[in-house]
């Protein structure tokens, strides 16, 4: 009951999605950029208004709050994800954790992040993060964390990184260059997006190898007719 995606050249899994992660999938679709200086992270909170501040070091370059997380781009090109404490967050707007389960929240690393100074950051579908670099890199990474899910390159540095309407992902450079990349699938659904793979590519990976395989019967997303009644 898995959607898994996987790179065609080299067959390694790039993304997946269960019925779980889709339910859960609580990032709201646009951040809140935030203020910095010296050092300083300044949150607003809906209205525009000043909630707070956070230290983030002074080579931090980029930030954005996404609900109860601050997101940090740094000079090295470094991605930092902070949980916001409990109080900061309701003061912001943002429905918080418990205080428990802050403090267990470490702040994290993104994994394979590239040398060069993080120029852009944007909430993308179903809880991923976009981010553009002073090198023209570009990527969709899982907040959660992991490798990238997707990258690409510009020429020149990326200014500007967004979702369009569309789903789609849409990239643009400090000299105009411009990338657009469908990402549909990643705000469907999650029994939508499984119909749809056993119509278009019903495979199973296999031992290194994509084997045919019909629709697994009872499922939950398979015709009524297997399902039987509910």
């Amino acid at each position: 009951g898995t959607v898994r995606l996987f790179a065609v050249r080299t067959g390694k899994a790039l993304w997946r999605l269960s019925p779980q992660a889709a339910a859960a999938a609580a990032l709201p679709s646009r951040g809140e950029r935030v203020h910095l200086a010296k050092g300083r992270a300044t949150l607003h909170d809906a209205r525009g208004a000043p909630c707070g501040a956070v230290v983030v070091g002074a080579r931090a370059r980029i930030a954005l709050r996404l609900g109860t997380r601050l997101v940090v781009g740094f000079a090295e090109g470094s991605v930092e994800i902070r949980p916001l404490a409990p109080r900061l967050a309701r003061r912001c707007g943002a429905q918080s954790k418990t205080t428990k389960e802050a403090q267990s929240s470490a702040p994290r690393l993104l994994e394979g992040t590239p040398s060069a100074t993080v120029t852009a950051l944007a909430a993308g579908p179903t809880g991923t993060l976009l981010l553009g670099y002073a090198s023209g890199l570009w990527q969709v990474a899982e907040v959660g964390g992991g490798p990238p899910l997707l990258e690409g390159k510009v020429h020149g540095a990326v200014r500007r990184i967004w979702t369009t309407a569309k789903g789609e992902v849409s990239v643009l450079s400090e000299v105009g260059d411009r990338q657009r990349l469908d990402l549909d699938a990643l705000q469907r659904p999650y029994c939508a997006l499984l119909r749809q793979v056993w119509a278009t590519a019903p495979l199973a990976w296999e031992r290194g190898v994509a084997v045919e395989r019909a629709i697994p019967r009872g499922h939950r997303c398979g015709p009524v007719s297997q399902r039987g009644r509910p």
